[in-house]
């Protein structure tokens, strides 16, 4: 996984996230990603739905939007 990126000026995402509008709404579920090493989108992408899946918070619905969003 990616090192992690600057926060935005507001500080609530960082910048790669910001293109995925929908997730943005789940902030404490991107923090989650981030915390766990997945600071990037794409990272997030290149994982399997087990490594995502064992993240404690990630259940099968966060994963699912994840992917419909992300691929």
């Amino acid at each position: 996984p990616d090192a992690e990126l600057p926060a935005t000026p507001d500080g609530d995402l960082p910048a790669s996230w910001l293109d995925f509008g929908d997730l943005a709404k789940h902030l404490n579920m991107i923090r989650l990603l981030i915390a766990n090493g997945y600071a990037t989108p794409q990272a997030v992408q290149a994982a399997s739905d087990e490594e995502l899946l064992a993240i404690k918070g990630i259940g099968p619905k966060a994963l699912g939007a994840l992917r419909a969003v992300l691929g």
